[in-house]
């Protein structure tokens, strides 16, 4: 059995409280811009970088020592992801549909396949059939960083920039500067995140800790200059999804700070007590990445910004907690499937 290691609950449970911090942040500033927002929205886009580079991080650990046998892989990812989100993608689908009558602002005129697929139900969606997709290149990946760690590194990083140029031309530097490819279009895309995912398979193979000199550098270096040009594109007049995205050179600078802080620096610490909310938190993020946006919906934001934080973190807490004693069967062929 693989070694527990506390940094990775830690990790999760503050990028979830920090997925909750950025779509909170993001609902007072639909009401009008200020600084405190933005600072705590920006502050916490590390968010889904260290889900992406977790989610690698761990895979590479366990099939870095073993061998990837492709129907078990993948019809353990499947099983580990998709039952919650399509049952999550109905409750919300149904919700904002029905109850709410919100549908207009998220999926009006899309076909139902285009919704349930491709996560169009809600906002924060995307990131199932994202990280799915990524799931799918996996094994490519893991021969590749198994034969040419550097360069695969070197290469997706380079893509990466490279990507984000082209988002950054049709976003920032048109004419109209509004959002010709929208933050729903990048995020989807799995090639939006993929020098995180190779980065986490990299530090699961990594043995030598040089990087921790930089990795607080770059944390306090890629924070600042994140807010300020998130501050900087707000007060030049683009929109508020231009300016706050994930897709910015400052964003990656703070998440590569974070994610080697988190895995590098982390596990120097003595982490051996640490709170059982945090560490049940980090084991339940998925599902309450899932639930929060429909928890969020029902605090009124006439209450301050700090008690609808709380509400909807413990609100979305308790939801998971409750799902996470529930259990999907396997049918007989799934569990043939998924033997050795």
């Amino acid at each position: 059995m693989p070694k527990y290691k506390p940094e990775i609950d830690i990790l999760k449970a503050t990028a979830i409280i920090a997925v909750v911090l950025i779509h909170v942040s993001a609902a007072y500033m639909a009401h009008g811009y200020d600084l405190i927002n933005l600072t705590v929205n920006q502050a916490a886009r590390f968010a889904v970088p260290v889900f992406v580079a977790l989610s690698s991080f761990g895979l590479a650990g366990k099939y870095l020592a073993t061998k990837l046998e492709l129907k078990d892989f993948f019809v353990r990812r499947a099983l580990r992801l998709l039952p919650w989100f399509f049952f999550w993608e109905v409750i919300i689908f149904v919700t904002v549909t029905y109850v709410l009558r919100q549908s207009w602002i998220l999926y009006d005129g899309l076909p139902l396949w285009k919704i349930f697929i491709l996560g169009k139900a809600d906002y924060h969606l995307y990131f199932v059939p994202m990280i799915f997709v990524l799931y799918l290149f996996f094994p490519i990946l893991l021969q590749f960083i198994k034969r040419f760690p550097k360069l695969t590194l070197l290469a997706a990083f380079l893509f990466q920039i490279y990507w984000y140029w082209q988002i950054t031309t049709q976003t920032e530097l048109l004419s109209n500067r509004n959002n010709v490819w929208t933050d729903q279009m990048q995020y989807l895309n799995p090639l939006t995140w993929i020098f995180y995912f190779v980065f986490g398979m990299f530090l699961a193979r990594a043995k030598s800790y040089k990087l921790q000199a930089i990795s607080l550098v770059a944390l306090l270096v890629g924070l600042v200059w994140t807010v300020a040009s998130s501050g900087y594109l707000m007060s030049s007049g683009f929109e508020i999804t231009v300016a706050t995205r994930f897709t910015r050179f400052p964003v990656l600078l703070y998440s590569i700070g974070v994610i080697l802080s988190g895995l590098l620096v982390l596990p120097s610490l003595p982490l051996t007590r640490l709170p059982t909310f945090l560490t049940r938190l980090g084991k339940l993020s998925l599902l309450v990445y899932l639930c929060h946006t429909l928890v969020l919906r029902a605090v009124p934001l006439t209450f301050p910004e700090p008690i609808v934080f709380i509400l909807v973190l413990a609100g979305s807490y308790l939801i998971a907690e409750v799902c996470s004693h529930i259990s999907f069967k396997r049918p007989p062929l799934v569990k043939l499937l998924a033997k050795n």
